[in-house]
């Protein structure tokens, strides 16, 4: 299993480059990349794209010391869609199943994400295959999310700003949503941000 961080946005509501912002002592890009360490160590996979030369610079000391693959996706501009698709394409052969994450949902936790992984590994072999495993932050189902390769082609052709909620709309019937409130919350501006450091 590998794991996809989405981090190629612009951040245009941040006013910054939020990869970077500090929460509780780490950058944000920190603070994802250790949660998929801690899962998936060895297979942490990270797309970027609107200030990749400046969060590579910034983030060397991250780069040094994990075994982070990064892949640039020119197209960034045209949506999440856009960059998971880009993301999938650069998976390395074979994968059975990735775990998609996004770089702001701050308030997730390992248990969160070891949660999702041992709902998927204790599906019945039959139907592991075709198993999507996302959160439910009612009324709203989406990432994190993982999805087994059966999908991977059709996450590969997804454009624009429609993301992993695309393929998990389609396949409804396929999809064990997990309660997960510590997804709600993804950071789009400083004072969001701000709040969460005050709780």
């Amino acid at each position: 299993m590998h794991t996809l961080i989405l981090a190629a946005g612009e951040s245009r509501r941040f006013q910054g480059c939020k990869q970077l912002a500090l929460f509780r002592g780490q950058t944000l890009l920190s603070r994802v990349v250790a949660l998929a360490e801690s899962v998936t160590p060895g297979a942490v996979h990270l797309v970027l794209g609107a200030n990749a030369k400046h969060i590579r610079s910034e983030s060397h000391a991250l780069f040094q010391r994990t075994e982070l693959s990064t892949h640039f996706h020119e197209q960034w501009s045209e949506g999440m869609g856009s960059s998971l698709a880009a993301g999938m394409a650069s998976l390395p052969k074979p994968a059975d199943a990735v775990l998609v994450l996004l770089v702001d949902q701050i308030n997730l936790s390992v248990e969160d994400l070891q949660l999702m992984i041992a709902a998927w590994v204790s599906t019945p072999h039959n139907l592991r295959d075709t198993q999507i495993i996302c959160a439910d932050y009612g009324p709203t189902l989406g990432v994190p999310a993982l999805f087994p390769a059966h999908y991977f082609a059709e996450l590969m052709q997804l454009r624009g700003d429609r993301g992993a909620k695309k393929i998990i709309s389609r396949y409804a019937s396929n999809t064990l949503a997990l309660p997960m409130e510590s997804a709600k919350i993804d950071i789009d501006t400083v004072e969001q941000l701000d709040r969460e450091h005050s709780r």
